[in-house]
């Protein structure tokens, strides 16, 4: 049978698992995708279901991770960033598809959201603050 430190160790090695994978998955984003010249000139549908893929990838493996982490109020915060990310992404999408014309500002703005919320920057500020509560509830007691 598992002990209390084997499992915790087991949590641990999945969550660094889950860490290095958003790590990867916003580089190969970034590299492949956002800064790649060949890229550029696919269609905005292409464009669109590949940042959509990648917006799910990212939210999938941080649901995962909170899941085994434990914490159900960032569990649940998680799942409101990140859905609220992604109907602005879609309602982006659909106007961008539908409307090649749309104001350089607001792409502009969409592009450097959609670059943070595929970065890992997004679930080590929710690990950063899950670690402040733990220390906040360990002094309480």
């Amino acid at each position: 049978m598992l002990t209390q430190n084997t499992i915790s160790k087991k949590n641990k090695k999945y969550v660094t698992i889950c860490i290095v994978l958003l790590f990867f998955v916003g580089f190969v984003g970034y590299q492949l995708f956002l800064e790649s010249p060949i890229f550029q000139i696919a269609s905005n549908l292409i464009k669109h279901s590949i940042y959509f893929t990648l917006i799910i990838t990212v939210y999938t493996i941080g649901r995962f991770a909170w899941q085994i982490i434990n914490s159900k109020w960032i569990l649940i915060l998680w799942n409101i960033v990140y859905l609220i990310s992604f109907v602005i992404f879609l309602v982006a999408a659909i106007l961008h598809i539908f409307n090649e014309r749309l104001q350089d500002h607001l792409i502009l703005a969409i592009v450097n959201f959609r670059i943070f919320m595929l970065s890992p920057l997004p679930f080590c500020s929710l690990y950063i603050l899950h670690k402040i509560n733990k220390i906040l509830c360990a002094n309480e007691s």
